[in-house]
């Protein structure tokens, strides 16, 4: 930020809006794209009852900072101030999906006539088949999501059947903010059989916002099978307008080396958090993530996903996501495999 920025943002802060915004335009002149001097003017004209001038400043930086919750926030105000509710309310719903535990938002969402829709149930079923015709597979999904002053808690119960068997998986996720810019993921899981999945289950990740909108994580998995499996992770992600763009590594040490795999995914949002499309390429030891023992069983894949989540009406959420790979497993030739599953979840 350079001087003339900080003097203006100075300015503002103690009520000279004037002068503020002269220093503020001068800069603009000097660099149109100065992010932080269209953000400072905004708050200006948020502060002097210019809604719409505000609302002009914070469309490009929405879009080039889509994650920002001070702009995301100063967005939803100028929203509110125009009487545009429902895009203001499309912001929020944006802003808690990013920082849960912001209170300002909870407040402007209230003085909208429409509070925070705090839990969150669904359901998910899908259906894997396999080109031998050996052992295809069903799983369904049951969660429930609470939103906190501290981040996202989600309880989980997953059951599939294969091969005739039939295994139970209960799993905690939590998303806890430490600051600004920084959150962790932490899970845990049980399975009481131990049948196709594994034992018992852990995971923590630290996801660090790098500015300009990159995000970095960091990672690690241990999953209770009969011999436990160590996996590592690393990603980086950027958003890019209405994008979300992401390279993630999975690395597991082994007997006869490191086993590695990569997915490269993009993400298109589309009204809101909940409306959005994916797709997502995979390649090495595993399809994706381990989750069940058949991800062990893999040497390497290639596999690719297209995947579409739409919200139905204020609380509704429906999904749907289709994948196919094609995988060299040990002692038995390759294997195509499909993946399809549906979804619903509603919020309440």
């Amino acid at each position: 930020m350079d001087a003339r920025v900080v003097y203006g943002t100075i300015l503002a802060w103690e009520g000279d809006y004037v002068k503020a915004r002269a220093e503020l335009s001068r800069a603009l002149v000097d660099s149109p794209k100065n992010g932080d001097a269209q953000q400072a003017l905004a708050n200006v004209e948020l502060w002097t009852e210019h809604p719409g001038k505000a609302e002009d400043l914070l469309q490009p930086l929405v879009k080039a900072r889509p994650n920002d919750t001070d702009i995301l926030y100063a967005h939803a105000r100028a929203l509110k101030d125009l009487n545009r509710r429902a895009e203001a309310l499309a912001v929020l719903d944006r802003l808690l999906e990013v920082d849960p535990a912001h209170h300002d938002a909870f407040n402007l969402r209230a003085s909208l006539g429409e509070m925070p829709q705090l839990w969150e149930v669904s359901v998910r079923h899908s259906h894997e088949w396999f080109s031998d015709g050996i052992g295809n597979r069903d799983e369904t999904q049951l969660a429930l999501r609470r939103s906190t002053k501290v981040g996202s808690l989600i309880g989980r119960y997953s059951g599939a059947s294969r091969f005739g068997s039939f295994g139970n998986q209960l799993e905690v996720d939590f998303y806890p903010g430490i600051r600004k810019g920084t959150y962790a993921y932490v899970n845990v899981g049980f399975s009481p059989e131990a049948v196709l999945y594994p034992r018992y289950r852990t995971g923590v990740d630290l996801y660090q916002s790098l500015g300009k909108g990159f995000e970095a994580t960091g990672g690690f998995r241990r999953l209770g099978f009969t011999s436990p499996v160590n996996v590592y992770t690393v990603a980086l992600s950027k958003y890019y307008g209405d994008w979300l763009f992401s390279g993630r590594g999975y690395f597991t040490p082994g007997t006869a080396g490191t086993s590695k795999s990569m997915q490269f995914s993009g993400r298109r949002y589309l009204k809101d958090a909940r409306s959005y499309f994916d797709f997502s390429y995979g390649h090495g030891s595993t399809p994706n993530e381990i989750r069940s023992a058949i991800d062990l069983q893999v040497l390497n894949s290639n596999s690719w996903t297209l995947g579409l989540d739409k919200a139905a009406g204020k609380r509704w959420t429906l999904g749907g996501n289709f994948g196919i790979s094609h995988e060299a497993r040990p002692n038995r030739p390759s294997v195509n495999h499909t993946l399809a599953n549906v979804s619903a979840a509603f919020r309440f």
